[in-house]
């Protein structure tokens, strides 16, 4: 009989839970937070009013952004090289100088070009009287037309070898096609060049552009003149702002992204060409409500949020987020504009607890007094 008994037991036990569950003896805590969120007052008034930091629910104007990485590139780039054979004969250069436009870097030997032009000049001369003495002649009707061509054509040539020469000679000084920064030396004085020959690089940076790509399905928000900040992988206290210069009418078909290309001043130099950047890209101002990230308490995949009602107890909302920033979050849906918002204490509590409101601060040292335990804010049944 007692081991008939002992066996009962256990069930014996589990329905008094059962009736005591039933009855209301016994309350879970997600019940008690349906029976607050249904306005229980007599569980408020059981209950101590918790501290909480409370702020007026507003909208704020914030601004969307594109992210991406972005390279730096020079407005203008070149390899700077020689256009005539010859010997260096001066370096008008230093490493990573600046430069203006049209000026010297480098000068050839130019004792053979400036015979060269000489000889041309003497030529040219030479044609010249003989077409003077021609025309005189035609004038009388000494010469028939053909010897008159004859020597006009000889003046024409002479002036073309003159000029071929003066070109030459002008070859022989390497000069700076535009205004920028020269890399390194790459030949010194007595090295012998040839065509193509490879002497500096040239960049212009003073301003720069940034190379990015969107996605194709953010296209549509990148537009020509848009604000772009850009932040500097090496310098991530050097901040830019520049704008979208333009969009490229292609997409990759491979990777379904499109180049779009920003313009930065860079008057200091710091941005390189080559450089990898954060870009963000401003592509719509618009009015939401932010709150500070403390205010939303995650609870799997939900977000809950608590609003001081007016009899002095939270209420709980399910809230949808939206955008996040470093401390504050987006909502969506959930609270509206000039609600009272649990800021400070909101993790703590349970719907339908009294409340009572505090500085921030305040809230943080009934925090460490009450040994730092927190509640979890159950989802609703």
């Amino acid at each position: 009989m007692v081991k008939r008994l002992l066996w009962l037991l256990p069930l014996l036990i589990l329905a008094a839970g059962v009736w005591a569950y039933a009855d209301g003896v016994l309350r879970l805590p997600w019940q008690e937070t349906a029976a607050g969120a249904g306005g229980g007052a007599e569980a408020s008034r059981a209950r101590p009013a918790k501290p909480v930091a409370v702020a007026p629910v507003e909208r704020v104007t914030i601004t969307d952004e594109l992210t991406a990485n972005g390279t730096v590139r020079a407005t203008e780039s070149v390899t700077v090289a020689a256009e005539a054979s010859g010997t260096v004969e001066e370096v008008m250069f230093e490493h990573g100088a600046e430069v203006d436009k049209g000026a010297p870097l480098v000068r050839l030997d130019t004792t053979e070009a400036e015979a060269e032009l000489s000889a041309a000049r003497a030529e040219l001369e030479t044609a010249r009287r003989a077409f003077d003495r021609a025309r005189q002649l035609r004038a009388n009707g000494t010469i028939a037309q053909g010897p008159f061509d004859d020597a006009q054509a000889a003046l024409e040539a002479a002036r073309t070898q003159v000029a071929l020469a003066e070109v030459t000679l002008r070859k022989r000084t390497v000069a700076a096609p535009f205004a920028g920064q020269v890399g390194f030396r790459e030949i010194s004085p007595g090295a012998y060049l040839q065509p193509g020959d490879e002497i500096t690089t040239l960049d212009a940076i003073e301003r720069v552009y940034v190379d990015f790509m969107v996605a194709e399905d953010n296209l549509a928000r990148v537009e020509r003149g848009q604000t772009v900040t850009l932040q500097s992988v090496a310098r991530p206290d050097a901040e830019r702002t520049g704008a979208v210069l333009t969009v490229a009418p292609r997409v990759d078909p491979v990777s379904r992204q499109a180049r779009v290309r920003a313009q930065v001043d860079n008057a200091d130099g710091l941005l390189r060409p080559g450089q990898l950047v954060l870009v963000n890209v401003a592509t719509a101002r618009r009015e939401t409500i932010m709150v500070p990230a403390s205010a939303v308490v995650p609870v799997g995949y939900q977000h809950f949020a608590f609003i001081v009602g007016e009899d002095g107890t939270a209420q709980r909302r399910t809230v949808t987020l939206g955008r996040r920033t470093a401390d504050r979050v987006e909502i969506t849906a959930g609270i509206e504009p000039g609600e009272r918002l649990v800021i400070e204490g909101a993790a703590k509590l349970r719907g339908g607890d009294a409340v009572r409101m505090v500085d921030p601060l305040a809230v943080d040292a009934s925090r460490d007094t009450d040994g730092g335990a927190t509640g979890a804010v159950p989802a609703e049944t």
